[in-house]
């Protein structure tokens, strides 16, 4: 093992720790996942690797972002809240620079607080890079819920069938722990329920080719709003 991928090791045990004991405002178990650029380079290639910026899907209506931030600058990343919803203006995305020694020469981190419309799940941030946390422009993208975080009956139903050992790869709340690495590593990567379906919306056939693939996630589920409380 070189250096690079012991960093990446360090680095994703250090961010599954601090996601797997954030809890939901009442206590629960928190939803959370890896999305867009490592999602599809662990489907691509079974790796987690420091080649791209990090990215973390929560629930909007569910984490403490305030306990979030405190969990990552407890180890060297500095919080910058660059989007918030107008209305409550709690955020929608927060950027994580790496600033302590050890870290410093890899990615950067962001948070996306998925945010629930009907049956749909939605996600943003400065995408004009105006610099400003109220955006002239909102523009969300947006997945079917189902995909992301299923109801607990539907996660539970998916649990009990298929091969052994099913219900330790698959989360109550709906998300899968791949082992990475090799098969008995500890060190999982943790993905969302109908992860085909969502790489197949955000990039299309391409994502199958990961090393050809260079756009950004695309949708058909698209919205573009001044305020927050236009989403409703």
């Amino acid at each position: 093992m070189n250096e690079r991928e012991a960093m990446s090791m360090r680095i994703l045990d250090s961010i599954t720790n601090i996601m797997d004991f954030q809890e939901t405002n009442d206590g629960g178990r928190l939803w959370w996942c890896f999305c867009f650029g490592d999602m599809l380079q662990y489907i691509a290639d079974k790796t987690f690797g420091l080649d791209y910026d990090i990215d973390i899907g929560v629930l909007y209506e569910e984490c403490d972002y305030k306990r979030l931030i405190a969990a990552f600058e407890g180890i060297g990343y500095k919080a910058k809240i660059t989007c918030i919803h107008d209305v409550d203006e709690k955020p929608l995305n927060i950027h994580f620079k790496p600033i302590e020694d050890y870290i410093k020469d890899t990615p950067t981190l962001d948070v996306y607080f998925w945010y629930p419309v009907g049956e749909l799940l939605y996600h943003t941030y400065d995408t004009k890079r105006e610099g400003s946390k109220r955006p002239s422009e909102y523009v969300f993208k947006g997945v079917k819920r189902e995909w992301l975080a299923p109801d607990r009956d539907v996660v539970e139903a998916e649990r009990k069938v298929g091969q052994p050992g099913r219900e330790q790869l698959l989360t109550d709340r709906g998300t899968w722990k791949f082992p990475i690495f090799d098969e008995a590593s500890s060190l999982t990567m943790r993905l969302p329920f109908k992860i085909g379906h969502v790489l197949d919306e955000f990039y299309g056939p391409s994502w199958r080719f990961r090393e050809y693939y260079k756009g950004q996630s695309r949708t058909r589920w698209v919205k573009k709003v001044k305020s927050c409380k236009e989403l409703h």
